[in-house]
């Protein structure tokens, strides 16, 4: 999912190079590419529902990309 990803000229959270995550967030951005992101985006579809029937707001619905 981040193959390929280039950090922009400002500070980058999760990675200190192109395909060089940040050492704190290495396992985080291995889980998260090997997920995929069909899968990621159902597991968000599925956490916004169940955040809407707990009637838990926090922000404007976001979507990804």
């Amino acid at each position: 999912m981040f193959t390929g990803y280039l950090p922009s000229g400002g500070y980058d959270e999760y990675f200190a190079a192109a395909d060089q995550p940040r050492r704190d967030l290495q396992s985080l951005v291995t889980s998260l590419g090997g997920m995929g992101i069909e899968r990621l985006r159902s597991n968000h579809q599925a956490a916004e529902r169940l955040l809407k029937q707990l009637a838990a707001y926090f922000c404007k619905d976001i979507a990804l990309q």
